[in-house]
């Protein structure tokens, strides 16, 4: 292997050249954010470049479309990770998708390395090509429920965590509460209203009603106003 190292190049690897790929929305509502991610990994890679690149490869980055159609955007990312010849993708916008893009990473033997998950049994899902460099929604769940019962000094409150009732919330509604019973506080409770249809006011009133002392909020930032 030492005698053929340099000449045994991975996919997008060549002597002067390290091609890297992303899965971003280009077109429809979530363009701003394809672009404001775009921006930032373009920055990056001339920042890499602008210092000989890595290696003394120049890094180079290819975007694939992900769209609102699931089968297109699946298409796209095969497309990435097979005949464009990427080395890696990195931050990809895998919302909805984690699971199918770990399954194609791992059948084509691509790393992938993204910022951060939303699925909840992501350490699960975990394979040898797929990474995520911050915690999902059920770690970060845990966190706060050990921060509140250490930081309130509260004696088992009552604890309401409120979740729209799907199944990925569910799941992190149950770690969470999980996480209060394991701390102590044995009257945690998962609250669920359906997803996308908070009535804000009735939900206000059933928690007072119900004596709820600390809540942990799972839904939107606008549910949340």
């Amino acid at each position: 292997y030492l005698k053929r190292i340099e000449t045994d190049f991975d996919p997008g690897v060549s002597p002067d050249r390290l091609r890297i790929g992303t899965l971003l929305p280009r077109s429809g509502r979530l363009a701003e954010l394809g672009e404001a991610m775009a921006a930032v990994l373009n920055a990056k890679v001339k920042a890499l470049n602008d210092k000989g690149g890595l290696f003394g490869r120049q890094v180079e980055l290819v975007i694939a479309d992900y769209t609102e159609d699931r089968a297109a955007t699946l298409k796209n990312a095969e497309r990435l990770f097979g005949e464009q010849q990427v080395f890696a993708v990195v931050s990809p916008l895998t919302s909805g998708l984690e699971q199918d893009l770990g399954a194609l990473a791992e059948r084509l033997r691509v790393p992938v390395v993204g910022p951060v998950t939303l699925r909840t049994q992501a350490t699960q899902d975990i394979n040898r090509y797929t990474f995520f460099v911050l915690p999902g929604l059920a770690e970060q769940s845990r966190v706060l429920a050990e921060f509140a019962t250490k930081q309130l000094q509260l004696s088992d409150p009552a604890v309401a965590v409120v979740h729209p009732d799907d199944d990925e919330m569910r799941k992190v509604a149950e770690t969470a509460v999980s996480a209060f019973r394991e701390r102590g506080w044995k009257r945690s409770v998962a609250v669920h209203y359906p997803p996308g249809r908070l009535q804000a006011r009735e939900m206000v009133a059933r928690l007072q009603q119900s004596g709820a002392q600390v809540v942990l909020f799972l839904g939107t930032d606008a549910e949340l106003e």
